[in-house]
Protein backbone atom coordinates (compact mmCIF):
# COMPACT_ATOMS: atom_id res chain seq x y z
CA UNK A 1 0.00 0.00 0.00
CA UNK A 2 1.30 3.61 -0.91
CA UNK A 3 -0.40 7.06 -0.23
CA UNK A 4 0.13 9.79 -2.93
CA UNK A 5 0.15 12.94 -1.06
CA UNK A 6 -1.02 16.12 -3.36
CA UNK A 7 -1.88 19.25 -2.84
CA UNK A 8 -5.29 19.61 -0.74
CA UNK A 9 -8.23 19.35 -3.27
CA UNK A 10 -11.13 16.99 -3.32
CA UNK A 11 -9.81 14.12 -5.79
CA UNK A 12 -12.62 13.45 -7.95
CA UNK A 13 -11.07 11.72 -11.00
CA UNK A 14 -8.36 8.68 -11.39
CA UNK A 15 -7.62 6.21 -14.03
CA UNK A 16 -4.91 3.47 -14.41
CA UNK A 17 -2.94 3.21 -17.51
CA UNK A 18 -3.64 -0.30 -19.04
CA UNK A 19 -0.31 -1.81 -17.85
CA UNK A 20 -1.39 -0.19 -14.17
CA UNK A 21 2.15 1.66 -14.06
CA UNK A 22 0.52 5.27 -14.13
CA UNK A 23 -2.03 6.61 -12.82
CA UNK A 24 -3.80 9.77 -13.39
CA UNK A 25 -5.20 11.95 -10.36
CA UNK A 26 -7.70 15.36 -11.50
CA UNK A 27 -9.68 17.22 -8.81
CA UNK A 28 -9.83 21.00 -8.26
CA UNK A 29 -6.54 21.76 -8.57
CA UNK A 30 -5.66 23.16 -12.02
CA UNK A 31 -3.48 20.10 -12.99
CA UNK A 32 -3.51 16.66 -13.65
CA UNK A 33 -0.94 14.56 -12.28
CA UNK A 34 0.46 11.04 -13.99
CA UNK A 35 1.83 9.35 -10.86
CA UNK A 36 4.49 6.80 -11.23
CA UNK A 37 2.82 3.80 -8.67
CA UNK A 38 5.76 1.97 -8.03
CA UNK A 39 8.17 4.85 -7.16
CA UNK A 40 5.40 7.33 -6.01
CA UNK A 41 6.61 9.83 -8.08
CA UNK A 42 4.97 12.76 -10.21
CA UNK A 43 5.94 12.14 -14.08
CA UNK A 44 3.92 14.96 -15.37
CA UNK A 45 1.56 17.50 -15.06
CA UNK A 46 -1.36 18.32 -17.18
CA UNK A 47 -2.86 21.97 -16.67
CA UNK A 48 -6.34 21.36 -16.55
CA UNK A 49 -8.64 22.03 -13.70
CA UNK A 50 -11.74 19.20 -13.22
CA UNK A 51 -13.04 20.90 -10.23
CA UNK A 52 -16.78 19.62 -9.91
CA UNK A 53 -16.30 17.30 -12.19
CA UNK A 54 -16.41 13.18 -12.32
CA UNK A 55 -15.55 10.01 -14.60
CA UNK A 56 -13.62 12.82 -17.01
CA UNK A 57 -10.22 10.85 -17.02
CA UNK A 58 -10.02 8.12 -19.66
CA UNK A 59 -6.95 5.88 -20.78
CA UNK A 60 -7.03 4.28 -24.63
CA UNK A 61 -6.32 0.53 -24.39
CA UNK A 62 -3.33 1.50 -26.31
CA UNK A 63 -2.39 3.78 -22.96
CA UNK A 64 -1.46 5.70 -25.76
CA UNK A 65 -3.26 8.45 -25.11
CA UNK A 66 -5.30 10.13 -21.63
CA UNK A 67 -8.52 11.54 -22.77
CA UNK A 68 -9.77 14.67 -20.66
CA UNK A 69 -13.02 16.30 -20.70
CA UNK A 70 -14.98 18.93 -18.50
CA UNK A 71 -18.05 20.95 -18.31
CA UNK A 72 -16.12 23.90 -19.77
CA UNK A 73 -13.98 22.56 -21.63
CA UNK A 74 -13.88 19.99 -25.50
CA UNK A 75 -12.62 16.54 -25.26
CA UNK A 76 -9.12 16.52 -25.81
CA UNK A 77 -6.13 13.65 -26.32
CA UNK A 78 -3.26 14.22 -24.65
CA UNK A 79 -0.38 11.89 -25.48
CA UNK A 80 1.17 11.22 -22.04
CA UNK A 81 4.68 10.25 -23.77
CA UNK A 82 4.49 13.02 -26.64
CA UNK A 83 3.07 15.57 -24.64
CA UNK A 84 1.10 16.55 -27.54
CA UNK A 85 -2.62 17.04 -27.25
CA UNK A 86 -5.33 17.02 -30.10
CA UNK A 87 -8.84 18.78 -29.05
CA UNK A 88 -11.51 15.44 -30.18
CA UNK A 89 -14.47 17.99 -29.88
CA UNK A 90 -16.00 21.88 -30.67
CA UNK A 91 -18.43 21.76 -28.01
CA UNK A 92 -17.16 23.06 -24.40
CA UNK A 93 -19.38 20.00 -22.79
CA UNK A 94 -18.24 16.51 -23.57
CA UNK A 95 -19.12 14.57 -20.61
CA UNK A 96 -20.10 12.33 -19.39
CA UNK A 97 -17.96 10.22 -22.33
CA UNK A 98 -17.14 6.43 -22.93
CA UNK A 99 -14.30 4.69 -24.71
CA UNK A 100 -15.26 1.03 -26.32
CA UNK A 101 -13.16 -1.77 -25.70
CA UNK A 102 -11.59 -1.63 -28.74
CA UNK A 103 -10.72 2.38 -28.05
CA UNK A 104 -11.88 2.89 -31.63
CA UNK A 105 -15.33 4.29 -30.89
CA UNK A 106 -15.57 7.07 -28.31
CA UNK A 107 -19.18 8.43 -27.13
CA UNK A 108 -19.38 11.80 -25.65
CA UNK A 109 -22.05 14.43 -24.77
CA UNK A 110 -22.71 17.02 -26.88
CA UNK A 111 -24.42 20.33 -25.43
CA UNK A 112 -26.36 18.85 -22.85
CA UNK A 113 -29.25 17.86 -25.79
CA UNK A 114 -27.43 14.78 -27.79
CA UNK A 115 -24.80 12.04 -27.54
CA UNK A 116 -21.83 11.71 -30.24
CA UNK A 117 -19.78 8.95 -31.84
CA UNK A 118 -16.27 9.73 -33.21
CA UNK A 119 -13.90 6.74 -34.44
CA UNK A 120 -10.51 7.11 -33.30
CA UNK A 121 -8.24 4.31 -35.31
CA UNK A 122 -5.39 6.80 -34.19
CA UNK A 123 -6.41 10.59 -33.04
CA UNK A 124 -6.87 12.26 -36.10
CA UNK A 125 -9.99 14.31 -36.23
CA UNK A 126 -13.51 14.40 -34.62
CA UNK A 127 -16.18 14.21 -37.40
CA UNK A 128 -19.32 12.62 -36.01
CA UNK A 129 -20.11 9.16 -36.75
CA UNK A 130 -23.42 9.68 -35.41
CA UNK A 131 -25.41 11.78 -33.38
CA UNK A 132 -28.87 11.46 -31.53
CA UNK A 133 -30.63 13.46 -29.25
CA UNK A 134 -30.76 12.08 -25.50
CA UNK A 135 -34.17 12.30 -25.22
CA UNK A 136 -35.58 12.60 -28.84
CA UNK A 137 -39.08 13.87 -27.52
CA UNK A 138 -38.16 16.81 -25.91
CA UNK A 139 -36.26 20.23 -27.46
CA UNK A 140 -35.25 21.36 -23.74
CA UNK A 141 -31.48 20.27 -22.12
CA UNK A 142 -30.83 16.90 -20.55
CA UNK A 143 -28.45 16.08 -18.02
CA UNK A 144 -26.23 12.94 -18.63
CA UNK A 145 -25.48 11.13 -15.66
CA UNK A 146 -23.00 8.30 -17.38
CA UNK A 147 -22.16 6.18 -20.27
CA UNK A 148 -20.81 3.28 -20.54
CA UNK A 149 -20.19 0.21 -23.54
CA UNK A 150 -21.26 -3.01 -22.69
CA UNK A 151 -18.51 -5.94 -22.85
CA UNK A 152 -19.08 -6.44 -26.58
CA UNK A 153 -18.93 -2.83 -27.88
CA UNK A 154 -22.18 -3.46 -29.22
CA UNK A 155 -24.17 -1.78 -26.66
CA UNK A 156 -23.93 1.64 -24.89
CA UNK A 157 -25.19 2.05 -21.62
CA UNK A 158 -26.41 5.76 -20.02
CA UNK A 159 -28.00 7.03 -17.44
CA UNK A 160 -29.32 10.67 -17.49
CA UNK A 161 -32.38 12.41 -16.83
CA UNK A 162 -34.17 15.62 -18.55
CA UNK A 163 -35.14 19.05 -17.37
CA UNK A 164 -38.53 18.73 -19.55
CA UNK A 165 -41.29 19.91 -17.40
CA UNK A 166 -43.24 17.13 -19.38
CA UNK A 167 -41.22 14.42 -17.91
CA UNK A 168 -41.26 15.54 -14.62
CA UNK A 169 -37.54 14.80 -13.89
CA UNK A 170 -37.77 11.54 -13.96
CA UNK A 171 -34.39 9.65 -14.55
CA UNK A 172 -33.70 6.58 -16.80
CA UNK A 173 -31.34 4.14 -17.47
CA UNK A 174 -31.39 3.25 -21.43
CA UNK A 175 -29.65 0.67 -23.43
CA UNK A 176 -28.37 2.01 -26.86
CA UNK A 177 -27.22 0.60 -29.99
CA UNK A 178 -23.72 1.53 -30.10
CA UNK A 179 -23.84 1.83 -34.01
CA UNK A 180 -26.57 4.28 -34.49
CA UNK A 181 -27.09 5.69 -30.39
CA UNK A 182 -30.91 4.88 -30.62
CA UNK A 183 -32.26 3.41 -27.55
CA UNK A 184 -33.37 -0.50 -27.60
CA UNK A 185 -34.70 -0.17 -24.39
CA UNK A 186 -35.02 1.12 -20.84
CA UNK A 187 -36.35 1.65 -17.42
CA UNK A 188 -36.97 4.30 -14.18
CA UNK A 189 -34.36 5.22 -11.98
CA UNK A 190 -36.45 5.49 -8.62
CA UNK A 191 -34.43 8.99 -7.10
CA UNK A 192 -35.00 12.06 -8.83
CA UNK A 193 -31.17 12.89 -8.74
CA UNK A 194 -29.09 9.97 -9.65
CA UNK A 195 -25.14 10.98 -9.16
CA UNK A 196 -22.93 8.63 -10.71
CA UNK A 197 -22.46 5.66 -12.51
CA UNK A 198 -20.98 2.38 -13.60
CA UNK A 199 -21.03 -0.18 -16.25
CA UNK A 200 -19.48 -3.83 -15.64
CA UNK A 201 -17.13 -4.60 -18.26
CA UNK A 202 -18.18 -8.26 -18.82
CA UNK A 203 -21.65 -8.79 -17.92
CA UNK A 204 -25.03 -7.48 -18.37
CA UNK A 205 -25.19 -4.88 -15.32
CA UNK A 206 -25.09 -1.69 -14.52
CA UNK A 207 -25.44 -0.03 -11.41
CA UNK A 208 -26.73 3.75 -10.81
CA UNK A 209 -25.43 5.50 -7.29
CA UNK A 210 -27.84 7.86 -5.54
CA UNK A 211 -27.43 9.23 -2.13
CA UNK A 212 -27.24 6.16 0.37
CA UNK A 213 -28.21 3.69 -2.39
CA UNK A 214 -27.13 2.15 -5.12
CA UNK A 215 -29.55 0.70 -8.00
CA UNK A 216 -28.35 -2.63 -9.42
CA UNK A 217 -29.87 -3.10 -12.95
CA UNK A 218 -29.73 -6.44 -15.41
CA UNK A 219 -28.94 -4.51 -19.01
CA UNK A 220 -30.32 -7.60 -20.81
CA UNK A 221 -33.57 -7.34 -19.40
CA UNK A 222 -34.46 -3.50 -18.05
CA UNK A 223 -37.65 -4.34 -17.83
CA UNK A 224 -37.28 -5.88 -14.71
CA UNK A 225 -36.56 -2.81 -12.60
CA UNK A 226 -33.40 -2.08 -10.05
CA UNK A 227 -32.40 -3.96 -7.36
CA UNK A 228 -31.81 -1.76 -4.29
CA UNK A 229 -28.60 -1.94 -2.30
CA UNK A 230 -28.35 0.51 0.52
CA UNK A 231 -25.40 1.74 2.42
CA UNK A 232 -24.61 -0.19 5.91
CA UNK A 233 -25.01 3.61 7.51
CA UNK A 234 -26.48 7.11 6.91
CA UNK A 235 -23.82 7.95 4.83
CA UNK A 236 -23.96 8.88 1.08
CA UNK A 237 -21.96 6.99 -1.60
CA UNK A 238 -19.60 9.11 -3.08
CA UNK A 239 -18.29 6.64 -6.40
CA UNK A 240 -18.31 3.34 -7.70
CA UNK A 241 -16.50 1.11 -9.96
CA UNK A 242 -16.28 -2.65 -11.37
CA UNK A 243 -13.44 -4.70 -10.56
CA UNK A 244 -12.55 -6.11 -14.27
CA UNK A 245 -13.13 -9.30 -13.64
CA UNK A 246 -16.84 -7.99 -13.00
CA UNK A 247 -17.21 -9.96 -9.90
CA UNK A 248 -17.06 -6.73 -7.32
CA UNK A 249 -18.40 -3.53 -7.23
CA UNK A 250 -15.72 -0.76 -5.00
CA UNK A 251 -17.76 1.74 -3.26
CA UNK A 252 -16.70 4.72 -1.25
CA UNK A 253 -18.67 6.77 0.83
CA UNK A 254 -18.63 9.27 3.41
CA UNK A 255 -17.88 7.15 5.94
CA UNK A 256 -14.12 7.23 4.77
CA UNK A 257 -14.14 3.87 3.47
CA UNK A 258 -13.80 1.52 0.41
CA UNK A 259 -16.72 -1.47 0.67
CA UNK A 260 -16.28 -4.36 -1.49
CA UNK A 261 -19.72 -6.03 -2.76
CA UNK A 262 -20.35 -9.22 -4.47
CA UNK A 263 -21.87 -8.83 -7.64
CA UNK A 264 -24.10 -12.29 -7.38
CA UNK A 265 -25.15 -11.32 -3.17
CA UNK A 266 -24.72 -7.78 -3.48
CA UNK A 267 -23.35 -8.09 -0.06
CA UNK A 268 -20.22 -6.21 0.92
CA UNK A 269 -17.30 -8.84 1.34
CA UNK A 270 -14.91 -6.60 2.22
CA UNK A 271 -14.48 -2.78 4.18
CA UNK A 272 -10.97 -0.54 3.56
CA UNK A 273 -10.20 1.95 6.13
CA UNK A 274 -7.95 3.86 4.81
CA UNK A 275 -7.73 7.41 6.95
CA UNK A 276 -6.68 9.85 4.64
CA UNK A 277 -10.24 11.80 4.60
CA UNK A 278 -13.55 11.78 2.99
CA UNK A 279 -13.16 9.65 -0.05
CA UNK A 280 -14.34 10.96 -3.19
CA UNK A 281 -12.98 8.53 -6.27
CA UNK A 282 -12.71 5.15 -7.39
CA UNK A 283 -10.50 3.15 -9.89
CA UNK A 284 -9.21 -0.42 -10.70
CA UNK A 285 -6.16 -1.39 -12.70
CA UNK A 286 -7.36 -3.01 -15.99
CA UNK A 287 -5.27 -5.93 -14.93
CA UNK A 288 -7.30 -6.03 -11.86
CA UNK A 289 -4.43 -6.54 -9.54
CA UNK A 290 -4.23 -2.67 -8.01
CA UNK A 291 -7.19 0.00 -6.92
CA UNK A 292 -6.68 3.44 -6.08
CA UNK A 293 -9.32 5.50 -4.18
CA UNK A 294 -8.79 9.46 -3.69
CA UNK A 295 -10.02 11.96 -1.51
CA UNK A 296 -10.67 15.50 -0.22
CA UNK A 297 -8.09 15.79 1.32
CA UNK A 298 -5.55 15.72 -2.22
CA UNK A 299 -4.37 12.09 -0.67
CA UNK A 300 -4.45 9.14 -2.84
CA UNK A 301 -4.24 5.68 -1.51
CA UNK A 302 -3.02 2.63 -4.09
CA UNK A 303 -3.15 -0.75 -3.09
CA UNK A 304 -2.61 -4.41 -3.60
CA UNK A 305 -5.96 -6.46 -4.81
CA UNK A 306 -6.75 -9.69 -3.65
CA UNK A 307 -10.08 -10.81 -4.69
Amino acid sequence: MIVFDGEKRDVLNLAFTPDGSTLAVGGGDPAIELWEVASGTVDARIGVDLRYCHDALRFDPSGQWLLVAGAQRPLVAHEVRGRCAIDLTANWFAIPFAISPTGRQIVHTHNSTHYRSIRMPEVTGSVPEWEVRIYPEYETYSLPVGLGFGPDGTHLVSAERTTSPERRDRPRVALRSAATGEVVAEAGVPILYPEGFAVSPVDACAVVRGGMSLFVYDTADLGAGPQKVTNDNRKYFTAIAFHPSGKFLAATSNDATVKLYDTETWTVTTTFAWNIGRLRSIAFSPDGLLAAAGSDTGKVVVWDVDV
